[in-house]
């Protein structure tokens, strides 16, 4: 696998004619080997994709008015005064290739006056439509959303006559003369205002083109066609058939607006698996008709339009919960996913049908936009937690059961709680059962949240019901110390062999770190938990703080997106990390130091099966890099992981450095081995080596210098000293590991303790441990955070588990009130096992420079001897459960026991130094 890398915007001329660009999400298609993404642009780089003829430009579907060429116009002709959304299709190159990635395919989305962006994409294989007839042509869905700038009067009236005359009369000429004039002269309203049902009407308060303070959402119905040349074609290839595609026509065939209430922002949606038309989608609703501006979002009015400032809002919505960091003391470059507009928010779960394009053949697309509505609504119903003063959620997953009635939607998200001048954040993620498919009622439109809980309380109509978790079942990801937590991004591995479908989910969101001393408003910490999807139960969970420049705690971590290798053996967490801090997985020697700047974008592979980590990068520039928070880590067919994400650096093409610089947007390849990825940040020579920057796999750089020689002779130095420091410490765990044989079940002795008889203690993913795994071994403590298993332990270490041969014991739960007290018998051939192993210990030493055999080689054996005769000779000495002598050490005939007595605990080390990994209930 030869690494990728590409990086958006004009090559020249690079201060003056690039704006700010964020991406969101980004699909990965496997047949013809391209990138689909979209987000939100401030800039016309991403109007067309290539300098081909306008008339096929034009037929492609792409622009011909943007700039020609990157020399030939005004610099601002290449701004936008608005967001807009975009469509953009990457080329990749062969595995074999070192060619970059080619952009084929460029198209915006938008009006010049209001803001608009898109925060999700799917493609929708398999879908029932006569436009597409091979497997090189495919529809597209884009979920976006506008905040709409109120029309004035003069507008207003154009805009109505145009509507209501039919493109008749003076005002039809008078609209038509100021829009040959200048199209930023008059304003229509949003994208996809001709599609609303509300427009001129004020329905239920949501009339966007006369309030401000308004948000509707939209689907965008996209259908492409591949083709291998500039030539439109429709080949016969089979649907597995590789093609070597270099150009697409697109076509805008219409599609649908979500409008239900005043404040509409759609985050997430999903496919049907069993009906590939019926496609679900989350939003975030709020029924509140006053203007509302959220206190989240921090860009200010100068910001959103001054290009000079390089500071236009990433305004995508994916992954909406990082807005909760605010409140967490992050640095606020990391925060994003807050709307403009609104307050205490529901979630709106809805199902919208696609319609065959042979149904719409007699509909007449609108007279403005020349769109057709393409989707037909269905079943609708609001979701609140109940304690929640609002719900943001953040991604939603079809899961394809076993049979239909298994079916269900996985949704994840955040909470807001406000208590007083107190603000809690929580994850969530919740079990969606999704009705039938047939198109019933909306059950929220009209409703207010108000009225929605009173009505439900007092047998009001179920139109008006809101449900929560009482409904569906919901895992809360809360804490008990008053820290926030946030779910982002949910991904699923493939279904299991033997027909027993998707069995588990990763889950990915961050929480505050409490060991910075920052109590509450600590930096974040970003976490991935695996769990089943029978009970929601979490089978192991991994936490990834930061480290500072002193050692210490570090800024913010944010995970933001996962992916799972097809094989269902890795999955990739990734994130945006502070600049100044690096990462600490808990694996040996695995702290990445910082890179330094803004901020930075870090990927962690993980075995799927322990949590064990594989490799971890951090990469960067000294300006900000984030990664796309709707979804910017996916997998390919090999299972390397692949990121998007936005950097005002030069991390994949050259840049001079000239200060704060515009957001372009990056993409890059990971190998799945060792994380290797090309040059980053970008250097001219273009080498396809691993980056040394935040990278922990040992590699050897090809570039070998002068002091290369010095290098490898003080390594030899260190390598001599570090085994001399092992033989050292091998001393003196010798006896140590042997006693703690003791409470190994593994090796046949069960002298474990279990206060829960009716538990299952042993099996499952729970119980396994590998050369390295982390493991959760569970107490009754809280731990102050709560994934909805068992608590942990409060003042529990993370532990590594050691490689090699030496296997340890499974998690066992103690009863806190086993007696602690030992027999004089016990404690003095403890004393004297301590004597007789410090007396080997010092054998030991002296033998180091000597040419004798090691005793050390025999497996202990000395050592197992010892206890062998402690436990056939003096096991009647062991005190029992109620602090009294067994009947062997008082002469008396042992009654026979149905279950052997637990000894006392192993001693304690005598280093203080060195954590003894047995003090209670120790997180391993």
């Amino acid at each position: 696998m030869i690494p990728l890398g590409y990086q958006s915007g004009y090559t020249t001329n690079d201060t003056t004619h690039n704006d700010d660009t964020y991406p969101s999400t980004f699909l990965y298609d496997s047949q013809h080997n391209l990138i689909y993404f979209t987000g939100v642009t401030y800039s016309t780089f991403f109007d067309k994709a290539t300098n081909l003829p306008p008339n096929i430009l034009g037929a492609m579907g792409m622009s011909v008015s943007a700039p020609s060429d990157e020399k030939g116009s005004s610099s601002e002709e290449y701004h936008l005064n608005t967001g807009d959304c975009f469509l953009g299709i990457l080329k990749l190159s062969p595995p074999s290739s070192t060619e970059p990635p080619k952009l084929i395919y460029a198209k915006r989305f938008g009006t010049p006056q209001n803001p608009e962006a898109c925060s999700s994409l799917l493609t929708l294989p398999h879908v029932n439509d006569a436009l597409l007839h091979s497997s090189s042509q495919l529809k597209l869905v884009l979920l976006g959303h506008v905040n709409p700038v109120p029309l004035s009067e003069t507008e207003l009236e154009l805009l109505k006559e145009k509507t209501t005359s039919g493109g008749s009369g003076n005002k039809d000429k008078e609209l038509r003369l100021l829009l040959a004039q200048q199209s930023e002269i008059i304003n229509q309203g949003g994208f996809f205002t001709s599609l609303s049902h509300n427009t001129f009407t004020g329905s239920s308060g949501t009339d966007s083109l006369t309030h401000i303070g308004r948000a509707y959402g939209f689907l965008i119905d996209f259908d492409l066609s591949l083709t291998p040349n500039e030539d439109f074609e429709i080949d016969s290839s089979k649907d597995n058939e590789i093609i070597d595609m270099n150009n697409a026509y697109g076509a805008l065939l219409g599609g649908y607006v979500l409008e239900s209430s005043p404040l509409v922002y759609p985050i997430d949606l999903t496919q049907n698996l069993r009906d590939p038309n019926q496609i679900y989608i989350v939003s975030m609703h709020s029924d509140n008709d006053k203007v509302v501006y959220n206190p989240e979002y921090v860009t200010s009015a100068e910001e959103e339009v001054n290009v000079e400032l390089h500071s236009r809002p990433d305004v995508t919505l994916g992954g909406a919960g990082g807005g909760a960091m605010a409140s967490g003391g992050g640095s606020g470059l990391l925060v994003g996913g807050a709307p403009k507009f609104g307050s205490n928010f529901y979630v709106k779960v809805e199902q919208v049908t696609i319609t065959p394009y042979e149904q719409l053949l007699t509909v007449k697309p609108t007279m403005t936009e020349h769109v057709k509505q393409t989707m037909k609504s269905g079943w609708g119903f609001g979701f609140k937690l109940n304690d929640a003063t609002d719900v943001r959620p953040s991604c939603v997953e079809f899961v394809k059961g076993r049979t239909p009635d298994e079916d269900l939607l996985l949704m994840g998200g955040t909470t807001r709680k406000v208590s007083g001048d107190d603000v809690e954040y929580d994850g969530f993620i919740t079990k969606l059962i999704p009705p039938a498919p047939a198109p019933v009622m909306d059950m929220t439109t009209g409703a207010t949240v108000e009225e929605a809980e009173s009505s439900s309380s007092s047998g009001g109509n179920n139109n008006s019901i809101l449900q929560n978790e009482g409904t569906h079942p919901t895992k809360r990801i809360d804490s008990t110390t008053g820290r926030d937590e946030t779910v982002t991004a949910i991904c699923l591995p493939p279904p299991d062999v033997g027909g027993m479908g998707v069995r588990h989910a990763f889950v990915v969101g961050s929480s505050t770190n409490l060991e910075g001393g920052g109590g509450k408003n600590g930096p974040s910490m970003a976490y991935m938990l695996k769990m089943r999807l029978d009970d929601m139960s979490t089978v192991w969970k991994v936490h990834i703080p930061s480290i500072g420049l002193d050692g210490g705690v570090g800024g913010d971590v944010l995970g933001e997106g996962c992916a799972v290798s097809h094989d269902g053996k890795v999955v990739y967490l990734g994130g945006t990390i502070d600049g100044s801090s690096g990462m600490r997985t808990g694996a040996a020697n695995s702290d990445v130091k910082p890179l330094g700047g803004v901020s930075d974008v870090f990927v962690v592979a993980y075995d799927t099966e322990f949590g064990n980590v594989k490799w971890e990068q951090q990469l960067g520039t000294q300006y900000e890099d984030k990664l796309a928070r709707g979804g910017g880590i996916k997998v390919d067919k090999d299972g390397n992981a692949m990121i998007m994400g936005s950097t005002r650096g030069a991390l994949q093409r050259f840049r001079e450095d000239s200060g704060r610089m515009s957001s372009d947007i990056f993409f890059m390849s990971l190998s799945r081995e060792n994380g290797a990825y090309i040059n980053a940040p970008f250097t001219t020579g273009g080498s396809d080596s691993t980056s040394a920057a935040g990278n922990t796999v040992s590699s050897l750089k090809s570039d070998l210098g002068n002091g290369v020689l010095a290098g490898i002779i003080i390594s030899a130095a260190a390598l001599i000293s570090a085994f001399l420091a092992f033989v050292v410490r091998r001393r003196r765990k010798v006896a140590r590991k042997e006693v703690s044989r003791m409470w190994d079940r593994s090796n046949g002795d069960d002298y474990s303790y279990n206060d829960n008889p009716s538990s299952k203690v042993y099996g499952g993913d729970e119980d396994r441990t590998s050369s390295g795994a982390l493991r959760i071994v569970r107490g009754g403590v809280d731990d102050g955070w709560d994934d909805g298993s068992d608590r942990i332990n409060r003042d529990s270490l993370w532990k590594r588990v050691s490689s090699g041969s030496e296997k340890k014991s499974s998690p066992k739960r103690i009863s806190a009130s086993y007696s602690r007290k030992e027999s004089e018998d016990n404690a003095s051939f403890l004393a004297k096992l301590r004597e007789e192993a410090s007396s080997s210990n010092k054998i030991l030493s002296s033998m180091i420079n000597s040419d004798a055999t090691d005793p050390r080689l025999d497996g202990g054996a000395s050592i197992k001897n010892l206890l062998s005769q402690y436990r056939e000779v003096k096991k009647g000495s062991i005190i029992s459960g109620d602090g009294k002598k067994s009947s062997v050490s008082s002469g008396k005939k042992a009654p026979n026991r149905s279950k052997a007595v637990p000894p006392p605990p192993p001693p304690r080390r005598n280093h203080e130094s060195e954590p003894d990994g047995l003090s209670e209930f120790t997180i391993v």
